[in-house]
């Protein structure tokens, strides 16, 4: 049995540098705000961007620190799907850093 690449979850490594928040226009999320949170990403230098939306984001906390910023100055691992290029945010664990970052 095959993983399609949408059921493929991605870990990234990486810190969220800024938020810019947009409202879906696709038929099925019309009028839905997500966020474009905008990465740097330690392991796969070529993403640079990662898609949140509420509905595929599986914790609240999460959506929260989101709203909030809590991201700032923190190391993430981000769990992602991708679909079409784009990679949609899961799942994040907070890496601490030990003195080599």
């Amino acid at each position: 049995m095959t993983t399609t690449r949408s059921n493929y979850i991605y870990e990234l490594v990486g810190k969220v540098n800024e938020k810019k928040k947009r409202t879906s226009r696709s038929e099925k999320y019309k009028g839905e705000a997500f966020y474009i949170l905008l990465i740097t990403c330690e392991n796969k230098p070529q993403v640079q961007q990662i898609f949140a939306y509420q509905n595929k984001i599986e914790k609240e906390g999460i959506w929260k620190d989101v709203l909030e910023s809590n991201y700032i100055d923190k190391r993430y691992l981000f769990y992602c799907k991708n679909y079409m290029g784009n990679y949609y945010l899961i799942d994040w664990k907070e890496l601490k850093n030990h003195g080599n970052n």
